[in-house]
């Protein structure tokens, strides 16, 4: 009889633990909307190479209006300093000053109906060294 009540408390774990995960899953998955890149830029940054006239020629990505986007910037220096600013719409966003201290890694989300592009302005001073990288995503189809 002990051997028959071991088997009937492994046997209602396995399926208490299988219902829980499903309904875990089930819950996770239910309404998160799935990103893939559509477009990216990247901008490596060298002291040397530095010209004061010549700045980073702002990037603007087209959007599909209709459609929730999502803006995923990442930049780092190893030394000197940029400031990085996003347009879209009626919004202005200028992130946090990035240094060698305060990396940036932001992920910004354009709701549907609100712009038709977003433009994306990075400026440095002369002794920076640091990449700027950039992804537009797009809900999965």
């Amino acid at each position: 009889m002990n051997r028959f009540k071991k088997n009937k408390t492994i046997l209602l774990a396995a399926v208490l633990f299988t219902a829980v995960s499903l309904l875990a899953l089930a819950a996770c998955s239910g309404g998160q909307t799935e990103y893939e890149s559509i477009e990216s830029f990247e901008y490596h940054f060298y002291p040397e190479e530095y010209e004061e006239d010549h700045a980073p020629a702002p990037v603007t990505f087209s959007l599909d209006e209709k459609k929730q986007h999502q803006f995923q910037i990442d930049a780092a220096c190893e030394s000197g300093a940029m400031e990085i600013g996003v347009l879209y719409g009626d919004e202005s966003v200028k992130l946090d000053p990035v240094s060698a201290d305060a990396p940036c890694n932001e992920l910004l989300t354009i709701p549907a109906n609100t712009a038709g592009e977003l433009t994306v302005t990075v400026s440095i001073t002369p002794d920076t060294k640091g990449e700027v990288i950039g992804v537009l995503l797009a809900p999965a189809k």
